[in-house]
């Protein structure tokens, strides 16, 4: 059974209102103090390397703290990993530093003190890779003066880290491209590669592939998810100067690295990243919850064809990668509304009979029946509004419906009660349709 892996998470709230000094924003932003076993670890470190440390806080990823509580070796006791910077006039060197601290008999010790890689933590990851029966630990690290990052895997022997593998990366996921049902590591580099290492009874092996980077040498948004035939796949989005984006689909075939989208673009004149191109802040997502990401592409909305172009609302037509047919293929469309965080998929009777229009004064989208001329007298089927929890009650009283709710807007529609118009929704068929990205 794998040993199990908790962080002690530092939260922090933040209640900002008005106008607050640059002074008041940085004490705002100090972590708090560590309290109860976090206090001990502390202490514990301090009589080891001094009191004048700071500590330091990973900038991204699920451990967040800079106490990592894990059992990180063969003993059954867990070990607490810390990360500071000696603060003394001394000793002070603005270095990153890593320690280790055990527990025995209710009492934590510093058994192990190393410097870091760079001068900021990026991420941390206690992971088994393969069939590991240690954990690797993964450190994330970063430079001043944006000089990009390196992961280092540790395993931790004999009061110890010892070094496994040694990288640059611009993204870091934990992936299983091979489907085998064992993790890897999965490195977007700096090098316009994605470099996987998987770990066998040989020890680490690697494999990689080219991906394109953004115009900034960056990727836009990584995210780990399925192909539609349910094997594993990175959808990486990059962006580009000009305001688009495009999206690349890499997965394993045959023991071998693929990226059909990248290829396809620079062997043959089907340009599929031309095609997944499209103005940046469409982001892919898994928008219907089924595992599979979806890549939006806007289309203009029914009606406004010869409309001034400053004045056109957009559908949103969302296309899956069919590795098999090593194309694209249309899933839905939807109205995707991305300041709001939401998208209406249409039903399939409205393709080409329903069309959008904002309603400026009560800040809503209404549905209409669409009879040739988006300023004509249309027939209204459908509005959506999007308010604070607090304004609910108001909107309830006038007939609106609450379907989705997020931790501060609600979203409501309200349903046109003609029911001789085919078009009306249902209020289940809207909430089937409705969905928040």
């Amino acid at each position: 059974m794998k040993k199990r892996i908790f962080a002690l998470i530092v939260l922090c709230s933040l209640l900002l209102s008005g106008c607050v000094s640059i002074n008041g924003v940085e004490s705002l932003l100090q972590p708090p103090e560590p309290s109860g076993e976090q206090t001990q670890i502390k202490q514990a470190l301090m009589s080891a390397v001094g009191k004048n440390i700071k500590l330091r806080y990973p900038r991204l990823g699920d451990y967040r703290s800079a106490f990592l509580i894990a059992d990180i070796d063969d003993e059954p006791t867990d070990e607490a990993i810390v990360f500071y910077e000696k603060t003394g006039i001394s000793d002070s060197d603005g270095r990153l530093r890593v320690a280790v601290l055990d527990k025995k008999d209710d009492k934590w010790t510093a058994v192990y003190d190393m410097a870091g890689m760079g001068s900021d933590v990026e991420r941390v990851r206690i992971e088994y890779l393969g069939a590991e029966i240690e954990p690797t630990v993964l450190i994330g690290y970063s430079f001043a003066g944006n000089m990009g990052k390196v992961v280092t895997g540790y395993k931790y022997l004999d009061g110890q880290f010892i070094e496994t593998l040694h990288f640059s990366y611009i993204n870091l996921e934990i992936t299983d491209l091979d489907n085998n049902g064992e993790k890897e590591i999965s490195l977007l580099t700096a090098e316009g590669t994605i470099k996987v290492c998987s770990v066998s009874s040989d020890g680490f092996q690697y494999s990689e592939t080219v991906v394109e980077r953004g115009t900034d040498g960056g990727y836009a948004k990584v995210t780990n998810a399925l192909l539609p035939d349910g094997r594993n796949a990175l959808y990486v989005d990059t962006a580009y100067s000009d305001g688009m984006t495009a999206t690349q689909v890499i997965y394993s075939q045959n023991g071998f690295l693929k990226n059909p989208v990248y290829t396809l673009q620079t062997t043959t004149t089907a340009n599929t990243m031309v095609k997944t191109m499209r103005p940046t802040g469409y982001a892919s997502v898994d928008i219907d919850g089924d595992g599979v990401v979806e890549i939006p592409m806007p289309v203009i909305m029914t009606g406004y064809e010869n409309e001034d172009s400053g004045s056109w609302l957009y559908l949103t037509e969302w296309y899956v990668f069919n590795p098999s047919a090593l194309k694209l293929e249309k899933k839905n469309t939807g109205y995707y509304n991305i300041s709001d965080g939401y998208c209406f998929m249409m039903p399939s009777r409205w393709t080409g009979s329903v069309t959008v229009k904002r309603d400026i004064a009560k800040n809503e989208i209404v549905f209409y029946k669409y009879e040739g001329d988006i300023y004509g007298d249309m027939k209204e089927l459908m509005r959506i509004c999007v308010v604070r929890k607090s304004d609910v009650a108001g909107k309830l009283s006038e007939g609106y419906i609450a379907i989705k709710e997020s931790a501060q807007m609600e979203y409501l529609v309200k349903i046109s009660s003609d029911k001789s118009e085919p078009l009306v929704p249902t209020e289940s068929e809207v909430l089937y349709n409705f969905n928040l990205v």
